[in-house]
């Protein structure tokens, strides 16, 4: 998929405004490794389907301009968003990563998924996604404070799904350090 499509399309606009979801970009030269990571844990289970990541990620290995995103703190490179815990509302806002983006660059959102049958989020490849793209981020000398941005929302993730389940005390604590939203 690409920028235009998420922004245009309803997978986005139909989900609740305060899931949590992580953009992975066609200018970030980790996010091919990531879909690939989460294509393969995927693709153990018969419910879902890792095609649409193998082919985002193969779009992404084809796009001319990749690198780390922040080497250096303070440093802009690529498309990649400041740190946070980010939310579908925060990915629709003017200037997010996805407005950033040419419209033809290919784009994976990362979202958890409601399940009826169990009755609660499941966003544990999700969540192990991020996790693999924030420390393989860390051993390629992003900014620390992305690193730890991801880690943190790799752990948003896992346990609450979206930021209304985020107890009040702890949703504080981590927008002291990182801020309110993320894709700014």
């Amino acid at each position: 998929m690409t920028a235009r499509e998420w922004l245009t399309g309803n997978e986005l606009r139909d989900a609740a405004p305060d899931l949590f979801a992580f953009a992975l970009v066609a200018a970030d030269s980790l996010a091919p490794l990531t879909l690939d990571y989460y294509a393969d844990l995927c693709s153990n289970l018969a419910a879902t389907k890792p095609e649409r990541a193998l082919a985002t990620a193969a779009g992404m290995r084809a796009w001319p301009d990749r690198n780390l995103p922040d080497v250096k703190p303070g440093e802009t490179r690529g498309l990649s968003s400041v740190a946070g815990l980010t939310t579908v509302e925060d990915l629709l806002a003017p200037g997010s990563i996805l407005h950033r983006a040419t419209p033809e660059m290919p784009t994976y959102i990362l979202l958890p998924h409601w399940d009826e049958e169990s009755r609660r989020w499941l966003s544990a490849f999700e969540a192990a996604a991020v996790h693999f793209w924030s420390f393989h981020a860390d051993r390629q000398g992003v900014d620390p404070l992305k690193c730890r941005s991801a880690a943190t929302m790799a752990q948003a993730l896992m346990r609450y799904g979206h930021k209304s389940a985020v107890p009040p005390a702890i949703l504080a604590a981590t927008e002291a350090v990182f801020g309110k939203g993320g894709a700014k």
